[in-house]
């Protein structure tokens, strides 16, 4: 079945499919037939990836099943591999540890923690009172450009 929706070498995550254009009809072909689905990599496209993890990686093309992945850190990681869904070809094991600092690569309770300290910058009236200062240094660099 899956052979008739994608080609077998077929990888969203192949900058040359994704220069050509964003893959709308490989994602509704999935979503209508196989809307969770294993997409295998070669080696190169798994660099520095966890060798637990697999071969590949699965893509979920619906809304309300992307929803329900973000929501269960339990089951679903993003510490494990972070979310740069491919990296160079260079990547190491390492450098993708060294990412999981950052908070976007933590799971509960690290992330929910660290986002309760932070989160008091990112109000409105905090990003709001920023505006003036963005927009004189964007009108400078526009400018010096």
């Amino acid at each position: 079945m899956t052979a008739d929706i994608l080609p077998s070498d077929f990888d969203f995550t192949d900058p040359d499919v994704n220069l050509r254009a964003v893959p709308h009809e490989e994602f509704t072909a999935l979503r209508k037939a196989e809307p969770i689905h294993w997409v295998e990599q070669t080696e190169p496209a798994r660099a520095g990836m966890s060798t637990d993890s697999g071969t590949g990686y699965w893509a979920v093309t619906k809304h309300a099943d992307v929803a329900a992945v973000s929501k269960n850190s339990k089951v679903f990681s993003s510490r494990e591999n972070g979310v740069i869904i491919r990296l160079p070809e260079t990547a190491t094991r390492e450098s993708v540890e060294l990412t999981k600092v950052v908070i976007i690569n933590q799971d509960a309770p690290e992330h929910t923690q660290l986002r309760q300290i932070i989160s008091r910058g990112f109000t409105p009236r905090a990003i709001g009172a920023l505006e003036e200062v963005l927009e004189v240094q964007a009108r400078r660099i526009v400018r010096d450009a």
